[in-house]
């Protein structure tokens, strides 16, 4: 408590000029009249009436300056604790694999060893087991007699190994449950410090009571997967009581995409740190786990396709481990390879020959080995659909520009693709009397012009620059037949010259998916730096990510890896993409080009579903530039991927008034099934009122429809803006293999053969892929939020670090003065007194 004296007069100039002069005239006054008086009374009576009025003139000259005592008192108030306690699964395991000297740390945190009197012993022991020596058992000067050494050498080394062993058994979530323990002194010293209050997190955080620490973790908490910036987000309870820290005992490794650190520095901005407690090693465990499994969701017949498995060998270095792939019929049919990982990541490639039309679902094992700490996650299904058939592209082009010569080369290697060529000027060289390729888009008469012409049998069709000349009105109409009609997919390639700049045709603008293009041009120096930092690369959009045409890897952090790597163009066309229409892709600056395009106008690959088929534009002429040093890795898979995108597309089941599809037919259980309908036009106009459903079936009652009623349903409505597009979804199916079956209201539509396949995958988890404690994640959240990092031997220290985070308030009071009681009665007792002595010396 501080106590000064303050003049609040002093604070307005203006009234303290005035009581000054005020103050002074007074004081002459009382002069003039002194003079008067002695002439009438003894000196020793005018100087008491002088002192009298003087300290009259004095106190108001006080009153008036308003002087008050400031009184300041500085508050500590208990703010709240938030301790955020990691449930996921991964937590459940133990940490065999820790060395001898993190194990004593956690022993002495537990409090299971040490004291005042043993710890400097401990921390030579710590320091001699960091350096992998044998540790001083004997304390210098203890003993001089070698048998008494040896004696306490291999009791005090009993002793420890029958720690560490106990430690070694503990799994995280036990250690933690010893740290809070009600009666723990951790507890204890918390409690002195603020009101504590309990979360559980994994994917999501909830508050949870005292007693509840200990038990199983709520069913509706998700231990599947760890989020750190759930217990950091808001909602964080009574915002009568502040919070002044968060408590975070984890073994710091995230599964989720987000990134904890956005809202730790949230925290720091308002003063809230974050004290992060590392349970666990972060040395890897030996185990064997399938983190990933690359493989194409489609192929052909008599395909080889590669896999790509992401195998974790985490405590298995320079040590043989057998990875297996095998249909899951037929294990006796398995493909062994023996690697022996030389980082803590390995990848084996394994090549399938698809022989079998159908779906397929190929299990990637590795073999358990006996020193690994848990099996469970040794494994990993992919589904391939093996289709019999091969995807039919006819190639159409003005010239035979790069981009031309690269698509042709590219799919015409491809065993499974068969491609026509049609260019329109081609040089005449003089070797051959007609031209190499086609030169002519012949347009049939009859009444089935589109199946008597060269798309009947098409799948695929690549528009390249051609002009209106070459294809002309009625060209451009039996395209639109072929993709509205057949269920075609038709690919336009934006062109500098014609395509689309020049065409005006009523078709053409009813199958193009974007307007309003721009052109994309750099002409400064960036658009002659290196391959990749040059002009603009490609940016998928969240839509575009989940395309399979556009994945050059199945885990989703990668393909964006990929496609940020890959060289940049220098020219394109960008625009507005139509209603209905999905923007798959933008342009990712890496210069900056003539004219940058406001953010609605720069969608680069866009997509739509005309009739019974699609559209995909494609705003650049240069993806043979993706070959640069990768050779067919991506420009091959891209357009074989595409090619085969567009066969699966036409196939799709359906018959003249419907087609059926699902977004994937690969889902893991408690993810939903997105299902998608689209009607042949006049079918909806036709029958009014028309509702419909997709049932989800048993595989195993694929041969009858009355096979009992359906495990889920996904009622379909129209999608805003598309009224020939239905969709709805489906969950809660359990794992297994399903057949979707189109249900409608009107008993003329046939649905019969309309169905589609999808597979339910059992429900996989990432917090068994990398068992290993990030303590550097952990470190961040502390750093980014104000906090510190508090290692468990240090654990005792942590309520004396959170004394510093209770919320300080300094209370200041004024007492004034020139307003109490006393000062009035000071100023009566003296005016008083200076009336009784006149009137005693007769003055008026």
């Amino acid at each position: 408590m501080n106590h000064h004296l303050v003049f609040h007069a002093f604070d307005s100039p203006a009234r303290l000029i005035l009581g000054g002069l005020a103050i002074l005239a007074a004081a002459f006054l009382l002069t003039r009249l002194l003079q008067f008086e002695r002439q009438l009374v003894p000196p020793r009576a005018s100087r008491w009436l002088l002192g009298l009025r003087l300290a009259v003139v004095i106190l108001l000259g006080l009153a008036l300056a308003e002087p008050a005592m400031s009184i300041s008192r500085d508050l500590a108030r208990r703010g709240r604790i938030v301790i955020a306690i990691d449930r996921s699964e991964s937590m459940t395991m133990t940490d065999a694999q820790s060395t001898p000297a993190e194990k004593l740390r956690w022993a002495r945190g537990l409090g299971l060893i040490g004291n005042d009197r043993i710890n400097p012993r401990l921390d030579r022991w710590i320091a001699d087991l960091d350096a992998e020596r044998e540790p001083r058992w004997v304390d210098p000067g203890e003993t001089e007699d070698p048998d008494r050494q040896q004696e306490l050498s291999g009791i005090r080394r009993k002793n420890l190994d029958e720690v560490l062993v106990s430690v070694a058994r503990l799994s995280r979530q036990q250690i933690v449950d010893r740290l809070l323990a009600p009666n723990s002194g951790l507890v204890q010293s918390l409690n002195s410090v603020g009101d504590i209050e309990y979360r559980v997190f994994g994917g999501q955080a909830q508050a949870i009571s005292v007693e509840a620490i200990t038990g199983k973790p709520p069913e509706s908490l998700d231990i599947s997967r760890t989020d750190l910036s759930a217990p950091l987000a808001s909602g964080l309870g009574d915002r009568d009581v502040p919070l002044t820290a968060i408590v975070v005992l984890s073994d710091g490794r995230q599964t989720e995409s987000n990134d904890p650190l956005v809202a730790a520095t949230r925290l720091g901005e308002q003063s809230i740190p974050v004290y992060t407690v590392p349970i666990g090693s972060e040395r890897l465990p030996r185990d064997l786990a399938i983190s990933t499994v690359d493989a194409p969701g489609t192929v052909f017949g008599d395909d080889t396709l590669r896999l790509t498995a992401t195998v974790r060998t985490g405590g298995f270095l320079n040590r043989p481990v057998a990875i297996s792939l095998f249909p899951a019929d037929s294990p006796q049919k398995a493909v062994v390879q023996t690697i022996t990982p030389t980082d803590d990541s390995t990848e084996v490639t394994f090549e399938w020959t698809a022989d079998r039309i159908g779906r397929q679902r190929l299990v990637v094992r590795a073999e358990p080995h006996p020193d690994e700490i848990r099996d469970d996650n040794n494994q990993k299904d992919v589904l391939i659909n093996v289709v019999d058939d091969i995807a039919r592209v006819l190639l159409i082009d003005g010239e035979a520009r790069w981009e031309f010569r690269f698509i042709d080369n590219a799919l015409t290697r491809d065993e499974r693709v068969k491609v026509d060529q049609v260019v329109f000027a081609q040089p005449f060289l003089g070797v051959r009397d007609e031209p190499y390729f086609s030169n002519r888009f012949e347009i049939p008469d009859g009444t089935d012009p589109l199946g008597q012409s060269v798309l009947a049998d098409a799948d695929l069709v690549v528009v390249g620059d051609a002009s209106p000349e070459s294809l002309d009105e009625s060209a451009w109409k039996l395209l639109e037949t072929f993709v509205s009609e057949a269920g075609g997919t038709l690919v336009m390639v934006a062109g500098k010259r014609d395509l689309p700049s020049a065409y005006r045709f009523e078709s053409f603008e009813s199958l193009i998916p974007v307007d309003g293009l721009i052109p994309l041009e750099f002409t400064d120096a960036s658009g002659r730096t290196a391959p990749t930092r040059r002009g603009f690369g490609i940016a998928l959009s969240p839509e575009g990510q989940r395309e399979p045409m556009l994945q050059f890897h199945l885990d989703a952090t990668e393909n964006r890896r990929i496609w940020d790597a890959l060289p940049g163009h220098t020219w394109g066309l960008v625009g507005r993409a139509r209603p209905g229409s999905t923007v798959l892709a933008k342009p990712s600056f890496r210069g900056r080009p003539n004219r940058i395009p406001d953010e609605e106008r720069q969608a680069l690959f866009v997509h739509h579903f005309h009739g019974l088929g699609q559209v995909l534009w494609l705003g650049i002429d240069s993806t043979w530039r993706w070959r640069h040093r990768t050779g067919d890795a991506f420009h091959h898979r891209f357009w074989g991927q595409l090619a085969r995108w567009a066969a699966r597309n036409k196939a799709v089941s359906g018959n003249t008034s419907v087609r059926l599809g699902v977004e994937t037919a690969e889902v893991t259980a408690g993810e939903a099934v997105a299902v998608t309908v689209r009607w042949r036009p006049g079918v909806v106009e036709r029958i009014g009122g028309l509702t419909a459903q997709a049932e989800f079936h048993p595989a195993t009652s694929k041969a009858g429809t009355s096979a009992g009623s359906p495990q889920a349903v996904a009622r379909l409505t129209a999608v805003d803006g598309k009224p020939l597009l239905w969709r709805g979804q489906a969950t809660g199916l359990p794992p297994g293999d399903y057949q979707v079956r189109l249900s409608v209201s009107d008993p003329g539509i046939d649905t019969t053969g309309v169905t589609a396949d999808v597979f339910v995958h059992p429900p996989t988890s990432g917090e068994l892929n990398n068992l290993a404690a990030d303590h550097s994640r952990l470190a961040e959240l502390a750093v980014a939020s104000g906090g510190e990092v508090v290692p468990l031997e240090q654990i005792d220290a942590l309520a004396e670090v959170l004394v510093g985070t209770r919320s300080h308030q300094e209370l200041t009071e004024d007492v004034l003065i020139w307003n109490h009681w006393t000062m009035l009665l000071g100023f009566f007792v003296l005016m008083t007194a200076e009336w009784v002595v006149r009137k005693v010396h007769g003055l008026p």
